[in-house]
């Protein structure tokens, strides 16, 4: 599934987002820029300290994000990530609690000593006559009475708040931790303009520009199309349906267009191009200005 032979088996996904990330030679700060993930979450995934990132959909998110940021299988990853819980039934690598250290027990237990109630003490009644004994009677027994109903009621309330509180904090930490990696709305614009100008097109059409005399050799569904130089003043453009190798030997600035959209720099060596790994010579730092440039010319052309 990825080409990666150093693979620590009890860090399988850390390990594979260190290596992709050192293969492209990607400091971590950089990359928490540009996917607005802080950098302990990075870290924390590339230790595979999962449990330290925001629980269910959030994780999740955040594994998506950095696996399709260095353009690996983000589902497999995923799938990776859901085998390690269901075996161990615990997120991977989730951070034993820290032990209090002496002097936190200490005021733990000065706090408890001074949230708990005085026993109440009662003077010694002082004899008063049979006649005034009774009223003095019922004044006791309603005082403990609205005594015990305060105290049932406070009871309630704390006990309301207790069950009340930990949701209502999970909630906001929750909400306080999400991080999109890119406004939403634009990258799912980018993800449809890909589909729409080439993975639905019908024909795919690689457009070929140099800056200096350059050699190349193409072959497209199977078929050997040209071998030769290309100059600054060639345009060559190739069609093809399904699959495109571009075999660039000499390299004098080399840009290549697939369907107008500009590829990422083409190294000396055979690439391949289908409908299925197009997105992979697509830089995605480029997708609010791709959108933004698409949006204008259809503006423009709109009636």
């Amino acid at each position: 599934m990825f080409d990666f032979d150093d693979e620590d088996k009890d860090n399988p996904i850390g390990s594979l987002l260190r290596y992709h990330r050192e293969q492209k030679k990607l400091d971590l700060e950089r990359v928490s820029e540009e996917l607005r993930i802080r950098l302990d979450y990075l870290e924390a995934m590339e230790e595979g300290l999962f449990g330290i990132l925001p629980p269910g959909i959030y994780r999740r998110s955040f594994v998506k994000a950095y696996a399709e940021y260095l353009k690996l299988d983000a589902d497999h990853l995923l799938e990776m990530l859901d085998d390690y819980e269901k075996t161990t039934g615990k997120p991977a690598k989730e951070l034993p609690p820290v032990p209090k250290s002496q002097d936190q027990e200490t005021s733990d237990e000065e706090k408890l000593m001074e949230e708990k109630p005085a026993t109440p003490t009662y003077a010694r009644p002082v004899q008063r006559p049979v006649r005034s004994r009774v009223g003095y009677g019922l004044s006791i027994s309603l005082g403990l009475l609205i005594g015990a109903m305060c105290v049932i009621f406070l009871f309630r309330i704390g006990m309301e708040k207790q069950r009340s509180t930990p949701a209502d904090q999970d909630l906001a930490e929750a909400e306080s931790l999400i991080v999109i990696p890119e406004p939403p709305d634009t990258m799912q614009l980018f993800l449809d303009l890909l589909d729409q100008k080439i993975g639905s097109a019908p024909e795919l059409v690689l457009r070929i520009q140099a800056a200096g005399r350059s050699w190349i050799q193409v072959f497209a569904d199977g078929e050997e199309l040209f071998t030769g130089f290309v100059s600054e003043s060639m345009n060559a453009e190739f069609k093809f349906t399904d699959n495109l190798s571009i075999n660039v030997g000499v390299n004098e600035g080399i840009k290549a267009f697939l369907n107008g959209l500009e590829l990422t720099p083409l190294e000396k060596g055979v690439t391949r191009i289908d409908r299925a790994n197009f997105r992979a010579y697509i830089p995605t730092d480029r997708a609010n200005e791709i959108v933004r440039r698409f949006e204008s010319n259809h503006e423009s052309k709109s009636p």
